[in-house]
């Protein structure tokens, strides 16, 4: 993952891991990922926590896009758990001081609903982190 790890304790801007960069940045801030109790690919389910920045505006339910065999098993200490599915009860983590998010499932294509309100979403918490 080369360089991955400096650029998550040097960058002090928001940053947004999706699958692999999730289990990257869980790892990297001391979490632990493993196989899959049941990998997950195709249309989930997610359940969101009330107050997620990635998911302000949106229902507690909709289908999202997933494709992993492997899942963070526990989130780092300073992170908390926003969204999870029946298979997966770890499918979005923020930190709860730096501006850093993590989703498992895939927001970037079509068959997940809402997947480009969750970008704006980022893109709104970006515009916001200097002011």
């Amino acid at each position: 993952m080369g360089n991955n790890g400096e650029y998550l304790d040097r960058f002090e801007k928001p940053i947004l891991g999706i699958c692999a960069g999730m289990q990257f940045m869980a790892t990297h801030f001391g979490g632990t990922t493993g196989p899959a109790d049941v990998p997950e690919f195709g249309k989930v389910t997610l359940s969101v926590e009330e107050g997620a920045s990635l998911f302000a505006d949106l229902p507690r339910e909709f289908t999202v896009w997933a494709s992993h065999n492997d899942e963070v098993k526990t989130v780092p200490e300073g992170f908390k758990v926003v969204a999870s599915s029946e298979s997966c009860k770890n499918q979005a983590m923020e930190h709860t001081s730096r501006p850093l998010y993590g989703l498992q499932f895939h927001p970037e294509v079509e068959n997940t609903e809402y997947g480009t309100q969750i970008f704006r979403n980022f893109l709104s918490v970006v515009e916001n982190w200097n002011k």
